[in-house]
């Protein structure tokens, strides 16, 4: 999944996806959790869980996390 920024609010199905996907150590996955998370895509707003998310994908390398 490409990292992007949506302009509209994610499907329950979309962040139901990118949350198994993240999981399983996806870091693409994981960054776009953090968006969601930061921005409250689809997701209420948190930033704890927005960072947990970016952190997890810079370690594996992420460069936009």
């Amino acid at each position: 999944m490409k990292k992007t920024i949506l302009m509209q609010t994610p499907t329950p199905e979309i962040i139901e996806e990118t949350k198994l996907r993240a999981e399983s150590g996806e870091a693409d996955a994981q960054c776009n959790l953090g968006i969601f998370y930061f921005f409250g895509q689809g997701v209420q707003r948190n930033l704890v869980e927005s960072t947990k998310w970016y952190h997890r994908a810079a370690a594996q390398g992420d460069a936009q996390a």
